[in-house]
């Protein structure tokens, strides 16, 4: 038991030094910064969290029409979310029957307790051969949280996921960049057609 005061000792006059003082603040303002960026990144992610789309994807059969099937994308969230792409493929017998991308859903800003509805062509055979999947890619308004939801019509049952598909990744970067270089576009011609003017009125 004295070994205890006598380390205890032995610690207090090794942290009275002038150079152990110093190690000691460094090691504690690290272990500050350490606890900051574990609370800051829990509080980014607890805000991601809020800001993720949740949404309902189906497709289903018309009634009246056997070749026509109806896709539907309900908010089930309290935000706002922005339909970035859309994509319903029919596969009859393992092989692709249609491919479609709705017009109607695109870009797309649906709000709360709202859906969406698109039509698409089906095979009109009734067999468990022929398969639907709806797969939608979906951001909050702000662009900054990615949701994927796919639908599989065979199974009933939808996948969700937080990677985007390489082509939609590759369009938006597209979409990025074009307007910029399209207001660049602009300016050249408008100085082109300046410099045109000023020659003509120089001759």
């Amino acid at each position: 038991m004295n070994q205890i005061p006598f380390q205890l000792g032995r610690f207090w006059w090794w942290v009275q030094q002038g150079g152990n003082s110093n190690i000691i603040l460094v090691a504690i303002t690290a272990w500050y910064s350490w606890l900051t960026f574990r609370l800051l990144r829990w509080s980014t992610a607890q805000a991601r969290e809020q800001l993720r789309p949740n949404l309902v994807v189906s497709t289903t059969r018309s009634q009246q029409v056997l070749t026509e099937g109806h896709c539907s994308i309900q908010n089930m969230g309290e935000r706002t979310v922005k339909v970035l792409d859309a994509l319903v493929t029919c596969y009859v017998d393992g092989k692709r029957f249609s491919r479609v991308h709705p017009d109607n859903v695109q870009g797309v800003m649906l709000p709360p307790s709202q859906t969406l509805t698109s039509v698409f062509p089906i095979s009109p055979r009734m067999d468990n051969w022929v398969i639907c999947t709806f797969r939608v890619v979906c951001s909050d308004v702000g662009g900054q949280v990615f949701m994927k939801y796919e639908y599989w019509s065979n199974a009933h049952k939808m996948l969700v996921s937080v990677r985007r598909p390489i082509g939609v990744v590759l369009r938006l970067w597209v979409a990025s960049i074009q307007m910029p270089l399209f207001r660049i576009g602009i300016w050249m011609r408008l100085k082109r057609r300046r410099r045109g003017r000023s020659r003509n009125n120089q001759t």
